[in-house]
């Protein structure tokens, strides 16, 4: 496990700590319109494996609890 791992996964991080399989929960990745997929380079590369995920918490979760909870 790579603590602070970056967002886009780059052939340098794959290279430079020798990973050989990456894993992301089976939530979805929220992109902005025109980002590309982070993953993308570990999926090409057949490295990319989901982790299937029955927990539903992500950032836009979070975002609008703070948000409902302010204005409580």
């Amino acid at each position: 496990m790579i603590i602070s791992a970056p967002i886009h996964i780059t052939q340098d991080l794959l290279t430079s700590l020798d990973v050989s399989v990456v894993c992301h929960g089976s939530s979805p990745v929220e992109l902005l319109e025109d980002e590309p997929d982070p993953l993308r380079l570990a999926k090409e590369k057949g490295i990319f494996q989901e982790i299937h995920s029955d927990f539903d918490l992500s950032t836009f979760v979070i975002i609008n609890r703070i948000m409902q909870r302010r204005l409580e």
